[in-house]
């Protein structure tokens, strides 16, 4: 495996299926995405037009809704300047980020779903909470979707948690605050439509940190969260030709693809280097206190749900 096929192998073949599902032509999709073209020519507070795909991606994940297609990749410009914690210094190539990307795993698995969803898998790499940066987390995740908006194409995300070697240490650091910046960004830009979100290897004492997450996500949402005691419960929902070989699987290990990942994230320097002029300069994150507050809020939210 390369590093161009971690994504596609036959990207029309899949763009066709899934504008089958939706019901929409090729000219249709052709079309719309020229409308969109014309739009942001009117939008001069906005730097650039967005290439093909990620037009595309967008019209797709919203059901070819123009105006949400509109207010979304407005907001993917916007956004940066609401939440600069998620984008200020945030380059792959820094070495922070280059840090936590060896803390974690966040791996789009190559092979898509019948269903047309892409199944990815987030994992700690390296068990130190110390190496857990809950900011650049999420922003590592952030720099795999600009990758994946530029060059996938899909029906839906599948999202699978390992919860191997998590610690109390680690989710404390996993703050409110931080936890809403992220899902502000999902919901406000992305908004991809969750298939499903599945947990393994979840301790029962973690069990609690699972349902506060509950709490922030909507109806619809909470009730495609499965939590699997083993591998075979997995793969009633995920088959293995497409999980990794860590799981039981036929596709290529973790370690395997994570570093073709690594190695794409840094093929990609120029898309990053872009990026990094549209986040606002100068601008702080949160203060010292702020941070302090809101980690013993939710530290003492947790412990309590721990003792209730």
């Amino acid at each position: 495996m390369d590093m161009d096929s971690l994504l596609h192998t036959d990207k029309t073949r899949v763009r066709r299926l899934v504008l089958e599902k939706l019901d929409k032509s090729e000219e249709i999709l052709c079309k719309d995405v020229q409308l969109l073209k014309n739009w942001f020519k009117y939008q001069k507070h906005l730097p650039q037009i967005p290439c093909d795909n990620i037009l595309e991606l967008f019209l797709i994940v919203n059901k070819f809704n123009l105006e949400k297609c509109k207010k979304r990749l407005e907001n993917y410009f916007t956004i940066r300047k609401e939440i600069p914690d998620l984008y200020v210094e945030k380059h792959p190539n820094l070495e922070h980020m280059r840090s936590i990307a060896q803390t974690v795993y966040i791996i789009p698995l190559p092979k898509l779903t019948p269903s047309l969803s892409r199944v990815t898998i987030m994992k700690l790499k390296d068990l130190d909470p110390e190496k857990f940066v809950a900011l650049n987390f999420f922003a590592h995740s952030y720099n795999i979707v600009e990758i994946r908006i530029r060059e996938d194409v899909v029906l839906t995300d599948t999202i699978v948690y390992d919860m191997e070697g998590i610690q109390l240490s680690h989710l404390l650091k996993l703050r409110i605050g931080a936890i809403k910046k992220s899902t502000t960004v999902l919901e406000k830009v992305f908004s991809s439509r969750v298939e499903g979100i599945h947990y393994i290897n979840l301790p029962a004492s973690m069990q609690v940190f699972v349902n506060l997450v509950k709490t922030m996500l909507k109806e619809k949402i909470r009730k495609r969260i499965y939590v699997h005691k083993n591998l075979e419960s997995l793969h009633e929902h995920l088959t293995q030709s497409i999980l990794p070989k860590d799981y039981g699987g036929t596709e290529a290990s973790l370690d395997e693809l994570h570093d073709l990942w690594i190695r794409k994230l840094d093929a990609n320097r120029e898309v990053f280097d872009y990026l990094d002029t549209l986040a606002p300069k100068g601008q702080e994150s949160c203060s010292k206190n702020d941070f302090l507050a809101e980690e013993e809020l939710f530290e003492s939210n947790f412990r309590s749900l721990c003792i209730d």
